[in-house]
């Protein structure tokens, strides 16, 4: 009922649910803080376990196509509801060169987070920020796993290289329809903080934009199809001294081209 009434479900025998993520009303997967893959059929009453390798994020399409992101750096998927799995792309094939830290020792392996929707997918390596920056790897599929190209890096050049700003991290969010992101950066140091997206789709090339209002790196945001979707951030510039006392919903109706504050909410950290 849109959030009117609410029930308590079931979750996996001696286990507690970090993540889920449906393709329909009743049929859909999560993965437990031990990063065993469950299933349910009946909205999330009764779970069941699946043998899958350990994972630390999932995704899962309409089609049933299945992803994970294991702690090893692999992304791993099913094509078969979790039948069979195999390794779509091993971290030994993800170009970690132009991130190497000025230490020159080789990026040590993360876990992907992964986004998808259709035949496409998205995998988002974050190796977390330090003095202000972070270090970023966003690869993508647009063919179910066949080859994965980058799509979005810091300390790179290009059109599909990165936000534009100088520090940033990143979130990808709400890969909906056929084959599209929405990745989220922050640059903290750029004066009162600068909020842009940066639209990714397997039909037309990426676009950025500024997120108006929303200047602070308190960051969410949620699609519904390739054209609606909304994020919430904190807005900095409500306080008269920089700190965050409201929260901005925002939302676009094409895509991320435009956007339209919608709901002004009070915020208490």
């Amino acid at each position: 009922d849109g959030g009117l009434s609410w029930v308590t479900l079931g979750e996996p025998p001696m286990a507690v649910l970090m993540a889920v993520d449906f393709v329909g009303p009743t049929v859909g997967w999560g993965l437990t803080t031990d990063g065993v893959l469950v299933t349910t059929t009946d909205a999330g009453v009764h779970w069941s376990k699946v043998a899958a390798p350990t994972a630390a994020s999932v995704c899962v399409a309409a089609s049933g196509l299945i992803w994970l992101g294991a702690a090893d750096g692999d992304v791993i998927d099913s094509t078969d509801h979790g039948v069979s799995w195999q390794t779509s792309l091993p971290w030994t094939s993800v170009p970690t060169t132009q991130l190497q830290p000025r230490t020159g020792v080789p990026r040590s392996p993360v876990a992907p987070w992964m986004t998808c929707s259709g035949s496409g997918a998205w995998a988002l390596y974050d190796w977390g920020e330090a003095a202000g920056s972070s270090a970023y790897l966003a690869l993508g599929t647009f063919d179910s796993g066949s080859h994965w190209a980058e799509r979005l890096a810091s300390g790179s050049s290009g059109l599909l290289s990165r936000l534009p700003n100088a520090s940033n991290t990143v979130a990808a969010d709400g890969a909906s329809g056929s084959g599209s992101a929405w990745f989220l950066g922050f640059c903290g140091p750029c004066g009162a903080g600068r909020v842009e997206i940066l639209v990714d789709t397997d039909s037309s090339t990426p676009f950025t934009t500024q997120l108006p209002e929303v200047s602070d790196g308190l960051l969410d945001a949620s699609f519904a199809d390739p054209t609606h979707g909304w994020v919430v951030g904190g807005d900095a510039g409500s306080s008269p001294v920089g700190g965050v006392t409201q929260l901005d919903i925002l939302a676009t109706d094409d895509g991320g081209m435009t956007w339209s504050t919608i709901a002004r909410l009070p915020f208490q950290s």
